[in-house]
């Protein structure tokens, strides 16, 4: 009787020795995704710090009041323009092709010479944790105005997102002409 108590000790063991094995592996694979990590669209545009919703009033920022700022969203193609005191917001999420890097670009446009315009690619790091990557993976507004220049010779331009694919198309800030492209090229903005 020893022999199969020990048998089914072992085999006891063993299966608790798995069950903890499994549980830690589950832990750490949540633990490195962050609790409440972001994977949609809408996950970013909510974990967005607070300033990117106003730029001269400072209203009480709530999950409800950034939902009901939302104009229209397109989750599957990881874009949503919602509104920042009354002028667009556009966010959009970009990929790199290895799957790893996740950028959120926000747009906030409300036009030429407004205090309020701001574009910038920011990294999620964790809860109200973000990095500005913007001068990493975007060309210069110099090296912008030189290709505009060089092709229309106008200087005020504004940025408009891609709601399909990944093309930021660069457009004349008084008509909305296509002046340029900036293309999504292994992780970072290239000017077409």
């Amino acid at each position: 009787m020893n022999g199969i108590q020990s048998g089914w000790m072992s085999l006891g063991k063993r299966v608790a020795v798995a069950a903890m094995a499994l549980f830690f592996v589950c832990v750490l694979a949540l633990s490195g995704r962050g609790e409440g990590a972001p994977s949609t669209i809408l996950d970013y545009y909510l974990a967005l710090p607070d300033d990117y919703f106003h730029c001269e009033l400072t209203p009480k920022i709530t999950r409800e009041y950034r939902m009901k700022q939302i104009v229209r969203k397109n989750v599957k193609n990881g874009y949503l323009v919602a509104k920042s005191e009354g002028y667009p917001m556009e966010v959009a999420l970009f990929v790199d092709p290895t799957g790893k890097q996740r950028v959120i670009a926000v747009n906030i446009t409300c036009g030429e010479g407004c205090m309020c315009n701001r574009f910038v690619l920011l990294r999620y790091l964790g809860p109200s944790k973000w990095q500005n990557i913007t001068g990493d993976l975007m060309p210069s507004d110099e090296a912008i105005d030189a290709a505009i220049k060089k092709k229309h010779g106008d200087r005020n331009w504004s940025l408009i997102l891609p709601e399909f694919g990944t093309t930021v198309r660069v457009v004349d800030a008084a008509t909305s002409a296509p002046l340029i492209e900036l293309l999504w090229v292994n992780g970072v903005f290239r000017i077409k």
